[in-house]
């Protein structure tokens, strides 16, 4: 299995939905054509896997691939895997838009460089987020994160969290779980940007030794938030106490 593509395969999966490629280090790109009705998918240990792919035919002005079926999409260890972009023959690139994707993952992708781009308009229906050891990734993309998501776990992105975390209004309204995993030099973390989560019920801090309750106080909490962990310590917060 190298790369897939339709010059080189003369169907398509139609009614595969389910896909999971693991150990195969002669898959180099995939491509999406094959499987227009992809529910699921989910990529492991291809460690010369570079990117997703889709044909040279035409598309929007937009430049968007538009994949209405895919609601699950994993992505580990494909140590050469920079971009969630799609190739398209010749050498450009597309957005993948995927309106009803619900659950994203990447994890030990050590060059993954960069989240979707316009990731609130194009994967609006997100819910979870998991990102595990992407030492390269930098900055969370340009106009936030998607308005539906409820689940955002970070763990060891160095680059993403340094000493101190979060700026105003970067995560969406609707987050319920913020995880945070891994970050021996996080001191702080700006409360302004926790204060326009009225949904938000858990806050775990993980392996993440020089933070403490005392970063952190209950004052500077949303009210919704019902239990704080910070390291084996967990905290839980009563709603009528807190005048609610």
């Amino acid at each position: 299995m190298g790369s897939y593509s339709r010059s080189k395969q003369n169907h398509s999966f139609n009614f595969l939905e389910t896909l999971e490629i693991r150990n195969c280090d002669s898959l180099c790109v995939l491509s999406l054509d094959l499987f227009p009705k992809l529910v699921r998918l989910e990529l492991e240990d291809c460690r010369n896997f570079e990117s997703l792919s889709v044909s040279s035919e035409p598309y929007s002005e937009r430049q968007q691939y538009l994949i209405t079926s895919l609601i699950k999409l994993q992505v580990w260890e494909c140590l050469k895997f920079e971009s969630f972009s799609l190739l398209v023959e010749g050498g450009s690139s597309l957005n993948l838009n995927a309106p009803n994707l619900k659950d994203l993952g990447f994890y030990h992708l050590e060059n993954l460089k960069s989240l979707p781009e316009d990731m609130h308009i194009l994967l609006p229906s997100l819910r979870h987020l998991w990102l595990y050891d992407c030492p390269q990734l930098e900055s969370f993309p340009i106009g936030g994160l998607p308005s539906n998501l409820v689940h955002l776990s970070i763990e060891m992105c160095p680059k993403l969290v340094g000493e101190s975390f979060l700026e105003e209004r970067l995560l969406p309204t609707n987050l319920e779980c913020l995880y945070l995993h891994g970050y021996q030099n996080l001191k702080t973390i700006n409360y302004k940007g926790l204060l326009h989560l009225q949904s938000l019920r858990r806050v775990t801090i993980d392996n993440c030794l020089s933070f403490s309750f005392k970063c952190l106080p209950e004052e500077s909490l949303p009210r919704s938030i019902s239990e704080l962990q910070i390291g084996t310590t967990v905290q839980c917060f009563c709603s009528v106490a807190r005048g609610k």
